[in-house]
């Protein structure tokens, strides 16, 4: 699960738009 959160936080970009990272993991977490 870490390395899917690292994965999405990588191609967010490091420091990028933390609520847009949370919104594409709730999707992901939905489509699970």
């Amino acid at each position: 699960m870490l390395s899917l959160v690292g994965s999405i936080i990588a191609s967010q970009g490091i420091g990028g738009d933390f609520s847009a990272m949370m919104e594409d993991f709730r999707s992901f977490l939905r489509g699970v």
